[in-house]
Parts: structure tokens; C-alpha cells; sequence
């Protein structure tokens, strides 16, 4: 009987909805909690700053014990070609932040850690003001001209965009790149957007899920994040790949088999999809 009704639900609303469900019950109390703990952190980052940060785009990068990559995604937020930013970089608990000072890099640390980065996310967004939010990881970086792919197609009439992404072993070599077509039907099953890749403007629905996610808990926040929006604006594909993830141990949600394994399912898919797009869909971008 467990297995028809799994069989019932993995078709329809489908997988990783059925998770979505499930993961907000059991974590119904502690997101309430975590919502209130948004709204306080994020006023007490407006008095630290004295009022919120203001550009067309916000880059808002969560951090936590990862200084030496940090700086590395800061450099390439400020090497944009797009010019009208601030970013904000959130420290995940009571601790000093060392990176580059500028007059548009703002940071904060939180008086306690929550250890859900989507709940970091939140109070950047909710301590600053803009027509436009976009995300990058502490390990990860952006192309130069990655805001500017994305704020054009913003600018034409997106609500939401993503681009490609090259992921990167640790050896240096390309394990593949995520650069396929929105189809919300697929994403009821699979995911491959990154939020890293994702620009969108500024609403009052644009907020992660607070739901507190370990190695191997579906679903993702960036897929959450995805598939609310979808379901009310669209969402625009860009085939540029402007960010690069580096796939290494010290990730807090995948191992580096989580994601090689991943990846072969991918391209497994794309071949059954379209073999003959396939080796057009990895073509990176130049840095």
C-alpha cells in the first residue's frame, strides 16, 4: 500500500513537491520562529548601518567560516561589468567578518547562528532596498558579465532569470554545466538551477524557505524558490553560462559524490531528451 501511494505522488504533484509538503510540516514550528528571528535581525542591520543600502541590485552573499573564498566571490561581484550594486555579505552567527571594506560592500553578523541560509537571504533582503536581488555562495563566483546578461532580460520584461553554470572539481576540470530550459513540469521531479545563476526583481514573495535542510533533504531552496515563483510569473532561461560553483568536500548540503552522481543522472536525461543538443548545451563562456 506504501508503495502504490508513493508510486500516486511521485506522478502527481510529483517528488520534490510531495517533499516540499512534507518538510513544512515537520518544520512548521521552528519556521514561524524563524521568521520572527528575520524580521528582528534585519532591524537591527538597518540601525547598524544606519538605514538600508540602496542599488539598482542587490548581491547578496551568506557566509559562514569560509573567508579565503569569500574574498574571491566578492572580487568577482565588484568585477561586474554592471555597475549599480551593493552587496551585502551576512555572517552566520557572532563573528567578525575579514574581508575588502568599499563603499558598496555592506556586512553584518548574526547575533546567533540559524544555520539555514535561506533565512541569511531573507534578512539581506529585508535590511536593504532595489529594484533587483541576486545570489552568490561564499565558494562560489560569478563571470564579469553575469548582472548584465541578467538584468537585460530583466529589463525586457523577466520576472525571474537564470543562467548557466559551470561546476568545477576540485583538480580544476569541468564536471559538466547547468544551462537547461525552464519546464515547471520537469521540476516537479528534478532541479538544475542553482541559485547562484538566479536575478530577480525585488516582491513581496520573492523569500526562501526557512526549512532547516541537511545533507541528502529535499527539496532544495533554490528549487523552492523556483517553483513558488513559477506558478505566478514566468521564469526566463539565459544559455550563458556566467557562474562557476566549485565542487569540493567542505560543501554543507551535497558531497562531491552527491553531485557527481547527480550529474551523470543529468546527462542521462539529456540524452533520452535530445542526444543531438547535448554537447551544444556544455558550451561554457569565456571568462
Amino acid at each position: 500500500m506504501r508503495r502504490l501511494i508513493r508510486a500516486v505522488l511521485w506522478r502527481y504533484p510529483g517528488k520534490l513537491p510531495t517533499y516540499r509538503r512534507i518538510s513544512a510540516f515537520r518544520s512548521f514550528r521552528s519556521t514561524r520562529e524563524l521568521k520572527t528571528f528575520e524580521f528582528l535581525e534585519a532591524a537591527s542591520i538597518q540601525a547598524l548601518w544606519g538605514g538600508r543600502p540602496v542599488a539598482s541590485v542587490v548581491v547578496v552573499i551568506p557566509t559562514y567560516g569560509r573567508a579565503a573564498s569569500l574574498e574571491v566571490a566578492l572580487r568577482s561581484v565588484l568585477a561586474q561589468t554592471y555597475r549599480d550594486l551593493v552587496v551585502v555579505v551576512l555572517h552566520d552567527g557572532p563573528s567578525e567578518i575579514p574581508l575588502s571594506k568599499g563603499d558598496r560592500v555592506f556586512s553584518a553578523s548574526l547575533s546567533s547562528h540559524c544555520g539555514v541560509p535561506g533565512v541569511v537571504r531573507n534578512i539581506a533582503i529585508r535590511a536593504t532596498a532595489s529594484k533587483y536581488v541576486a545570489f552568490l555562495d561564499d565558494d562560489n563566483e560569478w563571470f564579469p558579465n553575469h548582472l548584465e546578461v541578467s538584468i537585460a532580460a530583466l529589463e525586457d520584461g523577466s520576472d525571474v532569470t537564470y543562467t548557466g553554470l559551470e561546476r568545477v572539481r576540485r583538480d580544476g576540470s569541468t564536471l559538466d554545466v547547468l544551462s537547461e530550459p525552464f519546464d515547471r513540469r520537469r521540476l516537479r521531479h528534478r532541479s538544475a538551477v542553482d541559485t547562484n545563476t538566479i536575478v530577480l526583481g525585488r516582491r513581496a514573495d520573492a523569500y526562501f524557505s526557512r526549512v532547516c535542510l541537511r545533507r541528502w533533504r529535499l527539496p532544495p531552496e533554490d528549487w523552492e524558490l523556483l517553483w513558488r515563483l513559477s506558478a505566478k510569473v514566468p521564469v526566463e532561461h539565459i544559455e550563458t553560462v556566467t557562474a562557476r560553483y566549485y565542487v569540493h568536500g567542505g560543501s554543507y548540503f551535497w558531497s562531491e559524490s552527491d553531485i557527481e552522481d547527480g550529474s551523470q543522472r543529468l546527462k542521462k536525461d539529456k540524452y533520452k531528451a535530445a542526444p543531438s543538443t547535448v554537447a551544444a548545451s556544455i558550451a561554457v563562456a569565456p571568462n
